[in-house]
């Protein structure tokens, strides 16, 4: 999922080399785009917070502790991944340049 938005970005910045009317509307639409999608979820959160609320807190109040320990657990092993993967990719740009 992040090596397409990386080619995209690095097709628009040599775009903005080559054409900086073309290249600046993609970069506007790059930054415009997420914006959209924000704006298209926010009529359904609007129209419903309290029946989500509600149900968040039904299952937080359903379960136990030891779940819930292990769901955190579980979060910061992902982030650690996560930072470990970037540090290898960084090492791997680093040894390549």
């Amino acid at each position: 999922m992040v090596i397409l938005p990386a080619f995209l970005g690095v097709a628009a910045l040599k775009l903005l080399k080559d054409d900086v009317p073309k290249g600046e509307r993609v970069l506007t639409a790059i930054d415009t785009l997420p914006k959209l999608g924000d704006e298209t979820g926010s009529p359904g959160h609007a129209a419903d917070p309290l029946r989500r609320s509600g149900a968040d807190d039904k299952v937080v109040a359903g379960s136990n502790l030891q779940d819930i320990i292990k769901l955190g657990s579980f979060v910061v092993a992902s982030y650690l991944g996560l930072l470990i993967m970037f540090a290898v990719h960084g090492l791997l740009l680093v040894l390549m340049a």
